[in-house]
């Protein structure tokens, strides 16, 4: 967070904020989020998250060659190749360089396949 520019910090206030812009096509839109941790803003540990919607849980994981990786890792060549994927994620014109900056300050990662339920209609559907 010391390393984020200060009006992002500014807009982190006591603990969490979420933002949206463009995809890198244009079409459709990224979203992330930053939470502060730490019992006193002093702290300056934040987590942040960008939000990958793909077909299968595993898609990322693959996708990054992280395959089996559980928990977090400060691991360079994870970090570095996590952080250029959502760098790229934020590519558009339109995005200002410090929310790139904000990722490219990561000291570790941990990519989190996560498992939706299906819609109402598809598990009635196999119920």
């Amino acid at each position: 967070e010391k390393s984020w520019h200060p009006w992002l910090t500014s807009r982190l206030g006591e603990g969490s904020m979420a933002v949206a812009g463009p995809a890198p096509s244009g079409t459709g839109i990224e979203q992330w989020m930053a939470q502060r941790y730490g019992a006193a803003l002093e702290d300056q540990h934040t987590n942040i998250n960008l939000w990958c919607f793909t077909e299968g849980p595993n898609d990322i994981p693959s996708l990054l060659k992280l395959e089996g990786l559980h928990g977090i890792t400060s691991d360079k060549d994870a970090v570095k190749a996590t952080m250029d994927y959502c760098v790229q994620r934020l590519s558009h014109e339109d995005w200002p360089e410090m929310y790139r900056d904000a990722f490219r300050a990561a000291e570790s990662i941990r990519v989190l396949p996560v498992f939706m339920h299906p819609m109402a209609e598809v598990a009635y559907a196999h119920a």
